[in-house]
């Protein structure tokens, strides 16, 4: 999505500065000499162009600020989550297995690593956050052993 925005921009940005050269241009042929009436026609459509250009410029660049302030907002929402799901999960053990039987969809594998010479392990799950976002998630986290 902001691959697109990002080529949308650009083209907006082209097409203006296209229609500001064609401006310059005609103004540059007015005062050089007395204009024909259609010399001044073409010089209000590519100034009417000009304006709408703008207009779609600052409207495209505003999109993609808002897109990336939303990400941002959805970011921290599930990170704050998370860290909840984490309190829980470490503090309830029953509330926990009942929560991660709820969210985990296929096996969840536990691969053993060591961490700063201390036995840890790695852990791969698919959860399913239904409600949360609707997506498979990933946890490439470590937990100690006991869990």
């Amino acid at each position: 999505m902001q691959a697109g925005a990002a080529e949308e921009t650009a083209h907006l940005e082209a097409a203006l500065a296209r229609a500001s050269r064609e401006i310059e241009n005609l103004l540059r042929a007015v005062e050089e000499g007395e204009a024909p009436r259609t010399l001044l026609d073409r010089l209000r459509q590519r100034e009417k162009e000009h304006a709408a250009l703008t207009r779609q410029l600052t409207s495209a660049k505003s999109l993609r600020t808002i897109s990336q302030l939303e990400r941002h907002r959805i970011r921290r929402r599930l990170e704050d989550g998370f860290s909840r799901l984490g309190e829980v999960l470490s503090s309830e053990r029953q509330l926990a297995r009942q929560a991660l039987d709820k969210l985990i969809v296929d096996r969840v594998r536990f691969t053993p690593v060591q961490i700063e010479g201390e036995r840890t392990y790695r852990f791969e799950a698919k959860l399913s956050l239904g409600r949360i976002c609707s997506a498979v998630a990933q946890n490439d986290g470590d937990v100690p052993d006991g869990i």
